[in-house]
């Protein structure tokens, strides 16, 4: 049964990972790395640049032996681009130049990736690694959850992933711009749910809390005078701010999306979400609460059009 049970969770985290893209994807991966070895160590996201993370593998010259390093290179694609395959081979003569710096050699380098490269291409690679005398593993979602090999591994990865039946935290627990991302992940998973007061009592929930740690009234659910104050008090670090839109299944994070207002839109159609603060995961909620009075259920993708259409006149300047 346990086995099971872990195959499951491994299908799970396998499927959230193909869903993520750019930075989050960039997150979670290094988590995982982490854990399946204690020696990567990862540069600062978005800050470092030329690579994501690495392993010493021999750090110091004793009796003429080299320095050793495995250099690993991130990149999450957006679900609905083709790959860069340019960026990938730049991010390989990027990670042969740090470790030239450093006077190391690179053993190993591996691309981590949320798809799986054209065979042609990886073959591309794999000779270019040959020649340099530098080994190649390309890490994809299913290569990486295999990576995961004990109980305790799989079971620290799932609940990371929320990939298990862990208990759930109260939205109060949660830092800001984390609460943003769960209250969307709980309000996608209830929308298919029958059951109208578990609807209700989620939304009440989330909204609660955002007014609890704006420090407002929290009986009065609904006032339009509140959204500036919920602005300054939840604002959230620029580093820590994300986008995501309604896309197929889920929730996906998006990335390079300019400050403004937000709800936007893309090229295709879809809104964006921003969250600077949770002024939006509010306006949402509200929303969707409307929804529910009106017919015992709610649809996000109508909740955000209407929210969409409000927040043109309304920017991050006004209620920041």
């Amino acid at each position: 049964m346990e086995e099971i049970q872990e195959k499951m969770h491994l299908r799970l985290i396998e499927k959230k990972l193909q869903s993520f893209s750019g930075f989050v994807f960039e997150e979670h991966a290094r988590f995982l790395l982490k854990i399946i070895d204690s020696r990567f160590t990862f540069t600062r996201l978005r800050i470092d640049g030329k690579i994501d993370g690495y392993k010493r593998i021999a750090t110091k010259k004793k009796f003429g032996k080299e320095k050793v390093i495995e250099i690993y290179s991130m990149y999450g694609k957006e679900a609905w681009t083709n790959p860069d395959y340019k960026k990938i081979a730049n991010d390989l003569d990027d990670a042969i130049d740090y470790a030239k710096k450093r006077e190391y050699r690179i053993k190993k380098w591996s691309p981590v990736i949320n798809f799986e490269l054209e065979t042609e291409f990886r073959h591309q690679m794999e000779e270019k690694c040959e020649e340099l005398n530098i080994n190649f593993e390309e890490i994809n979602p299913t290569i990486l959850t295999t990576k995961l090999t004990t109980p305790d591994k799989i079971f620290t990865a799932a609940c990371y992933f929320n990939a298990t039946d862990s208990p759930t935290l109260p939205f109060s627990t949660y830092s800001c711009h984390q609460l943003g991302k769960r209250a969307l992940e709980s309000i996608y998973e209830n929308q298919g749910k029958p059951n109208t007061d578990e609807k209700f009592e989620l939304l009440k929930e989330i909204v609660s809390t955002i007014l609890k740690f704006s420090f407002l009234d929290n009986k009065v659910k609904y006032n339009i005078e509140f959204y500036p104050t919920v602005g300054k008090k939840t604002n959230i670090n620029k580093d820590f701010i994300y986008s995501y839109k309604l896309f197929d299944r889920s929730f996906l994070p998006v990335e390079n999306v300019k400050p403004g207002n937000y709800f936007s839109k893309d090229k295709d159609g879809y809104i964006i979400l921003q969250i600077p603060n949770l002024v939006p995961i509010y306006s949402l909620c509200i929303e969707l609460e409307k929804q529910l009075e009106k017919s015992g259920t709610f649809n996000i993708s109508e909740a955000l059009e209407t929210c969409y259409k409000y927040s043109q006149g309304l920017s991050f300047k006004k209620i920041t």
